[in-house]
């Protein structure tokens, strides 16, 4: 096994963790002071696929104009070097991931406060333990069918994210509900990937509505229309039926 295969073989489903995980074995494996432990052309291949993996998963840092200082790239020196401004560039990424972490932490946390204060919040449902149980299950049915789809690994990381947050949600003393609608349109965006669970999928999807919509109308002391007017999402194509 070459020192591309060794490093990058297993590495967490989720790309923020898996970022964490790729600068710990490089620093381990590769990058040991004193020696060098590969040949320029992997030094280089490593370097490549720390770049490529940034631009499919879509992190934030880029990585053009990196210098390998005064030596050439084919040189085991000056490849050496590229590989290490990287992995610098790398660790920019992973702070920017933990910052994006830590925002919408403090955003669900400042949006507990808010619907904890007296008089009328807008938009938010204040749910039951049963509700929120359901809500849950819906959830981790949503999570399943995806994740037995075929839909990409970038999308379904992407719907994992806000499956996620929604779970945050559903636990949180007021639950927004307009997340529940926004990831709606999301999952409207995948249905052509999912085929033949595509009506499972909308169901469940409708099902979670249905709990949040109806606490936000008891919370608002507002009534709602009978059946399912209010969670109006678009059928699968009848090529999925």
């Amino acid at each position: 096994m070459g020192m591309l295969e060794k490093i990058t073989g297993g590495l967490p489903t989720k790309p923020s963790e898996a970022v964490a995980e790729l600068i710990g074995r490089i620093e381990e494996n590769v990058l040991t002071p004193g020696e060098h432990v590969c040949d320029a052309a992997e030094y280089r291949a490593i370097a490549k696929f720390v770049r490529r993996f940034c631009e499919r998963f879509k992190l934030t840092e880029t990585f053009g104009n990196i210098s390998s200082g005064s030596k050439e790239l084919d040189d085991i020196d000056g490849a050496y070097a590229w590989l290490q401004a990287h992995v610098e560039r790398l660790r920019k990424v992973q702070v920017d991931l933990e910052d994006s972490k830590a925002e919408a932490d403090i955003e669900d946390l400042l949006s507990q406060y808010e619907s904890s204060l007296p008089g009328e919040s807008f938009g938010l449902a204040k749910l039951n333990e049963e509700e929120k149980r359901k809500a849950h299950a819906h959830l981790q049915k949503i999570r399943t069918i995806i994740d037995e789809s075929g839909v990409s690994d970038r999308k379904k990381n992407a719907l994992f994210e806000r499956i996620n947050a929604l779970a945050r949600e559903v636990d949180a003393h007021g639950t927004r509900t307009d997340r529940f609608f926004a990831f709606a349109g999301d999952v409207g965006f995948v249905l052509g990937d999912v085929t033949k669970k595509a009506k499972p999928l909308l169901h469940e999807v409708k099902e979670v509505l249905r709990i949040v919509s109806r606490s936000r109308a008891r919370q608002e002391g507002v009534s709602l229309p009978p059946g399912d007017e209010v969670l109006q999402l678009a059928p699968p194509e009848s090529e999925f039926e």
